[in-house]
């Protein structure tokens, strides 16, 4: 399965420990986050990127481009 959101894509992959990891694919910095309710991947995932937003401007700099 696969979620967007802005410009970001993330594959969603079911663990055997009965969590959802998911991973943006487009980019080359690593973004990812997890939930054991599917219902919550989407809220996970824009938490992820607004971190990564958030860690990039306390660093001076851009968010990376897409691949």
């Amino acid at each position: 399965m696969r979620l967007k959101y802005l410009n970001y894509i993330a594959e969603i992959e079911l663990q055997n420990n009965g969590f959802y990891f998911g991973r943006v694919i487009n980019r080359k910095d690593q973004i990812t986050f997890q939930s054991k309710n599917p219902s919550m991947l989407m809220e996970e995932f824009r938490l992820s990127v607004e971190d990564y937003h958030d860690f990039c401007r306390s660093k001076g700099e851009k968010p990376e481009p897409e691949k």
